[in-house]
């Protein structure tokens, strides 16, 4: 066995323990998160049939033969019965499956909603640990839905596809305001262009000026900023996102591009883009504000993850109670609510796991 297939079946297992939530996932992320993060996360979103897992395949190849280390961790759709992942992307990445600098991983989201698994910043930590400086993270496909991809990566990719039956889907709310990128997919199909124009002109209403990367001056930086409709609801985060010209030299528009992956086509114009967005993300401090962001929402969600475990715990301790309270509901007697603040309340109460309990005093 080589080294380095010791070293990919050893990275797979330490993965499958964070996923897995295992007890040495402790001691695997106490040593993934003691150095500073300088892997980058470039996420994959839009509906099914958009060419997702082709475009994926695509750009893994090319930042490999760059001499990359990459990563692809894609979300599959899970089964509600047993939560396994069907696996079909690596039927769709066979280039990068093939590739000794790309390792593939497909996940279950088993059930969680947004389109990527809750797991997924701890597992790019222990990419990163590894030395993986690339990753990819593809989501499940449930298009407008696929919106938590914005706050687990650096740089969101949008593909959308023309024919599939709503010549809108890429300008609804949503996925038009997470990209950093749009990219129309299987464009040597018919409506591409007219599919480009309606991304291009909804982006119109925010952004002014040239697509991608813009410098400007003073002057021209007052004319960028003049007339944006900042009461609209939306449009200071999106400026956040990419930069107000009204504060700042330096501002990104996300481009729209064409691409065809499956004849391999576009490709290297989006690794271009992302490698251009990012440069200007972490000259301009924005890819740091993100990643501080991301590490909020993480702690917040952990947070709510073991309040809701001890909670739960509690309430199943106390079955009578709460078969009382669900009978008073039903009864028209309380709400759920006054339920839900009762359970609180008893488990503020509680002692904390592994509190030694007072004794009695002034008894035998």
């Amino acid at each position: 066995m080589t080294a380095d297939l010791k070293a990919r079946r050893r990275l797979a297992r330490r993965l499958s323990a964070v996923e897995d939530e295992a007890p040495e996932a402790a001691q695997i992320l106490g040593e993934a998160y003691q150095a500073p993060r300088r892997a980058v996360v470039v996420g994959i979103t839009g509906p099914s049939g958009a060419g997702k897992s082709t475009l994926v395949d695509r750009l893994a190849v090319l930042w490999a033969g760059a001499g990359e280390e990459v990563a692809i961790i894609a979300a599959d759709p899970w089964s509600p019965f047993s939560g396994g992942a069907v696996l079909g992307d690596r039927v769709r990445m066979s280039e990068a499956a093939g590739n000794p600098r790309v390792y593939l991983r497909s996940m279950s989201v088993r059930g969680e909603t947004g389109g990527v698994v809750a797991a997924v910043a701890d597992l790019c930590a222990v990419l990163d640990h590894h030395g993986i400086r690339r990753i990819i993270l593809e989501t499940v496909g449930a298009g407008q839905s696929d919106i938590e991809i914005a706050s687990a990566a650096d740089c969101v990719v949008a593909v959308s596809v023309p024919g599939l039956g709503d010549s809108v889907q890429a300008i609804k709310a949503g996925l038009l305001e997470i990209a950093d990128i749009h990219v129309v997919n299987k464009c040597d199909l018919p409506g591409a262009e007219i599919t480009r124009g309606q991304i291009g002109d909804s982006l119109g209403a925010v952004y002014r000026g040239p697509e991608g990367l813009r410098r400007v001056d003073g002057a021209r930086r007052d004319d960028l900023a003049h007339g944006l409709p900042r009461h609209f609801p939306g449009v200071s985060a999106l400026l956040s996102r990419h930069g107000d010209p009204a504060e700042e030299a330096a501002t990104w528009r996300p481009p729209v591009l064409a691409s065809a992956a499956r004849a391999g086509t576009g490709a290297g114009a989006v690794t271009a883009a992302v490698d251009a967005f990012l440069d200007w993300a972490a000259e301009s401090g924005h890819l740091a504000d993100r990643r501080t962001g991301r590490a909020r929402r993480q702690i917040l969600r952990l947070m709510e993850r073991r309040l809701l475990a001890d909670m739960a715990a509690a309430t199943a301790a106390s079955a009578d109670d709460l078969d009382h309270w669900c009978a008073r509901v039903v009864e028209g007697r309380a709400s759920p609510h006054d339920a839900a603040a009762h359970f609180r309340e008893s488990l503020s109460r509680a002692p904390a796991p592994g509190t030694p309990q007072r004794k009695p005093t002034g008894g035998p």
